[in-house]
């Protein structure tokens, strides 16, 4: 890893790699809060938001609609619903959360001789 990349990540300057978080020995574990339920709110998975966001077009009348209503491109919701991509901060605006970004160490565990 070069120091430059480290230095970067250190000072906010760019977000960690997978690489970098398994150099570290952390993961990262994407959350999401509502907009209006202020920081008591609960945190969602990234499982509950998928979740959330398929009832939300199912409410909508349908992908179309739901993307015509919240001018979003329906490409784009489509390989986010597909998980060929991570959600845009538009589609979370859409549904009325913020992403949150947690990192937990990962747990070593020792094997028995």
């Amino acid at each position: 890893m070069s120091h430059t990349t480290v230095s970067h990540v250190r000072h906010s300057r760019r977000d960690p790699s997978r690489e970098f978080l398994a150099a570290i020995g952390f993961d990262r574990f994407p959350r999401y809060r509502p907009l209006r339920g202020g920081i008591h709110a609960p945190l969602l998975t990234s499982m509950q938001f998928f979740t959330e966001v398929n009832n939300q077009i199912r409410q909508a009348g349908g992908l179309t609609s739901f993307c015509s209503r919240h001018r979003l491109p329906i490409g784009s919701v489509s390989n986010y619903l597909n998980d060929n991509r991570r959600a845009s901060d538009a589609l979370l605006q859409a549904v009325g959360y913020a992403r949150l970004t947690r990192f937990r160490r990962r747990i070593v565990r020792s094997v028995s001789a």
